[in-house]
């Protein structure tokens, strides 16, 4: 993944999470961390919450990470999809130390830390010039866009 985008992510706490059921769609705010080495989003979330349902239904999951900007010149975002799966055992444990690490006030239990594979991740980076685009895919995408 570009340094660009990986220092970006690195340095905001929440991110939208986007998710659906019977084609209707929900977004929901939530804090994460950010695992650098697996290019994955961790974050807490109740498995009986409304899209940790739809999650668990369909894992496929889109969203954005944001920094409150007013000047259009410093504005900067990321929009992604990945691949959402509540943890288990080890990696559980692991990943909610990453979690903690990141927010440490936060309280977190095992049997409720998400791992988000990112699969795709385009940045907005006016810093750079209007509007200019930085795209990461894990895997080229049939589709080719």
């Amino acid at each position: 993944m570009e340094e660009r985008i990986r220092k970006f992510i690195r340095k905001q706490k929440l991110m939208t999470l986007g998710t659906s059921k019977d084609d209707i769609p929900y977004c929901c705010v939530v804090f994460y961390s950010f695992d650098e080495e697996k290019n994955a989003l961790y974050f807490i979330s109740n498995p009986s919450s409304r899209h940790s349902e739809e999650i668990f239904l369909n894992p496929i999951v889109g969203g954005t990470i944001t920094k409150p900007e007013l000047k259009i010149v410093r504005l900067q975002g990321v929009q992604f999809t990945g691949c959402c799966n509540l943890l288990e055992g080890a990696e559980a444990e692991a990943a909610g130390r990453h979690y903690q690490a990141a927010h440490p006030v936060a309280y977190w239990s095992k049997e409720r830390i998400w791992k988000l594979e990112l699969d795709w991740v385009k940045m907005t980076d006016n810093t750079l010039g209007f509007a200019k685009k930085i795209v990461w895919e894990k895997v080229p995408l049939l589709s080719g866009k």
